[in-house]
């Protein structure tokens, strides 16, 4: 039996939430929302997004980077060498923004991970993804971008009738991001606009006011089925456009890309009225020594056009204006329902949870791939647990014997790790238990 879930069966399964990882992964299901969501597919990209496309694909590197010596201890890299010697040269020998020379080894190995039957699988390969990605936005000086890895993000709202049944938040696989100061939930607050109406100009599914930034490339590969990768990427998408047209910021494509299978897709979106449009491009090859660097290339491209677009459009920006534009441009999904259910479950909280404030609400903390059924819920296990102390306690009083065993004592601490602040809790059970151990002794 299939182990996607539609939004209607989770309904009548008791209310419980259905991811939107999950929702991912259903066609149907995800159709209907998209189209509630008022995200559409194009056949073809528009121009726009076609001639930067275009654009982003111009390879040339400096003809003294055909000359670059092999490693002498890092293997098959001469591959990846080879591969360049194809690529078209610049007449002089200007500055190489893709820095062969100085990632030349981090990229062969990045490229073993799909090449080597050996090591292409899987898990190898998003590794590779991971370190190309990371090479043309991350570990450039001047760049100024951010990689998020399983960052959590805030869908969008949808009018489809089952939305109810979704989790509000989305885990990325990876999130590229550019810093935008200007853009605090506080300084629309200090222009007029309420707090609730200032999170619509945040793709952060929190409150949490301390590094505002604008989304710059979602890639999604960490599933094994590119359908729903691509799924996936449409959904950040939905996201990272509304956040854009909610600020006033003027409509930009905005690209995407999903991984499977040793292969990308690069996908692209935009405003057309007041619908998102997404295409897609062309699929990668990245078994292909001379395909995965110039994709490798490409990334630097796009990271050099966003950097120059972005810190334009940043340094001209109005907050005032975008003060009122937020008033009109409401788009985030809201807190779902607390599921019936929800003290059984666990859910997926990405590394950029320790970032998010506090005040969130519980249902703001529901969000993508539910864990599987974790340990029964806590406070009961610790009334519980307090009962038997308390029957101990008494027993002992009358035996002179405390029947509270160090076996029964883990057993009860262990059902305590699923507390929301685990830490106290244990800290405060294993000192009530301490009391209760000297009482008995005196």
């Amino acid at each position: 039996m299939s182990n996607r879930v539609s939004c209607e069966l989770a309904a009548s399964e008791g209310g419980r939430m259905v991811s939107p990882s999950e929702l991912a992964a259903s066609n149907t299901d995800f159709e209907l929302w998209m189209q509630g969501a008022g995200l559409y597919e194009r056949g073809i990209p528009c121009d726009d997004a076609k001639t930067l496309y275009d654009e982003l694909c111009v390879f040339k590197v400096p003809r003294w980077s055909t000359n670059l010596p092999e490693s002498e201890f890092l293997q098959d890299e001469s591959i990846c060498l080879e591969a360049l010697k194809s690529l078209p040269m610049e007449s002089e020998d200007d500055l190489n923004m893709y820095q062969i020379e100085h990632f030349l080894p981090v990229l062969s190995l990045a490229f073993v991970r799909y090449y080597d039957s050996r090591w292409a699988n899987e898990a190898s390969q998003r590794r590779g993804l991971d370190d190309i990605v990371e090479l043309a936005f991350g570990r450039k000086k001047g760049h100024a971008f951010d990689i998020r890895i399983e960052a959590r993000i805030r869908i969008c709202q949808s009018n489809w009738s089952s939305a109810k049944s979704l989790g509000a938040d989305a885990v990325v696989d990876a999130l590229v991001t550019f810093p935008a100061p200007p853009l605090t939930t506080g300084d629309f607050k200090t222009a007029g606009v309420s707090i609730q109406t200032a999170y619509h100009t945040q793709w952060s599914p929190g409150t949490s006011d301390g590094s505002p930034s604008l989304i710059v490339l979602p890639c999604e590969y960490k599933n094994t089925n590119q359908s729903s990768n691509c799924n996936k990427v449409i959904m950040d998408f939905g996201t990272a456009q509304s956040q854009r047209r909610a600020i006033g910021l003027k409509d930009r494509v905005i690209f995407g890309i999903a991984g499977a299978a040793g292969r990308v897709t690069v996908l692209s979106s935009w405003w057309n009225g007041d619908k998102i449009n997404y295409a897609k491009h062309a699929t990668w090859e990245l078994t292909l020594p001379l395909r995965f660097i110039e994709f490798y290339m490409f990334l630097c491209n796009l990271a050099a056009y966003m950097r120059r677009s972005m810190q334009a459009e940043l340094q001209e920006y109005d907050i005032i204006k975008g003060a009122v534009t937020v008033q009109d441009h409401l788009w985030r999904a809201p807190e779902p329902p607390t599921p019936s259910n929800a003290s059984s479950k666990r859910w997926r909280i990405s590394n950029d949870d320790a970032h998010e404030d506090d005040s969130d609400s519980p249902a703001d903390l529901a969000g993508d791939d539910p864990e599987p059924k974790g340990l029964d819920d806590w406070k009961e296990s610790r009334e519980t647990w307090k009962a038997e102390k308390k029957r101990a306690h008494e027993s002992a009083l009358d035996s002179g014997n405390s029947v509270l065993s160090r076996e029964n004592l883990r057993k009860h601490l262990k059902l305590l790790v699923t507390s929301t602040n685990w830490e106290k809790d244990l800290r405060d059970s294993v000192d009530d238990w301490r009391s209760s151990v000297s009482g008995l002794s005196t």
